[in-house]
């Protein structure tokens, strides 16, 4: 009788600590997933001249929406680095908030070209509180000499 309760007993402890682990794992996960949705995000839409490979001197107007802290001001947003390869930014309008912590801006890049035939524009913002990268890339296309 007492070696049956022993076991019992055994069991029913194993099967605590399995339910402890999946718990604790579990919350775990949960906070991780908080703090994801809580970061910093960063969508580019190109909005005229969308290709899926572009060729030297095409044109193509590009919009980066920025969710970041609510508290960030225009001045903040200023600071946000943007960077191209292979891309020239003709024209870029001003950060505009278009609600509390949302912030637009919207690009001319030309098609300039590269080794790695692979434009590229990247928009960086390093705070003490959040970090932002986004890059988007473009093929380019390879110009063929048919004289040769």
């Amino acid at each position: 009788m007492w070696s049956m309760r022993r076991r019992l007993s055994t069991k029913s402890y194993h099967q605590h600590l399995v339910m402890s682990r999946f718990q604790t794992i579990t919350i775990a996960v949960f906070f991780m997933l908080c703090s994801v949705s809580s970061q910093s995000q960063a969508i580019s839409k190109v909005l005229s001249g969308e290709k899926t490979e572009y060729a030297i001197n095409d044109e193509f107007t590009i919009q980066f929406n920025l969710k970041v802290d609510p508290k960030t001001c225009k001045d903040g947003m200023e600071k946000t680095a943007i960077f191209s390869s292979g891309l020239k930014i003709i024209n870029q309008s001003e950060w505009i908030e278009l609600q509390k912590g949302l912030w637009q801006i919207t690009m001319k890049c030309l098609v300039t070209g590269n080794r790695k035939n692979l434009g590229q524009l990247t928009v960086m913002r390093k705070t003490d509180k959040q970090d932002l990268f986004e890059q988007v890339k473009f093929n380019i296309r390879k110009d063929v000499d048919i004289s040769k």
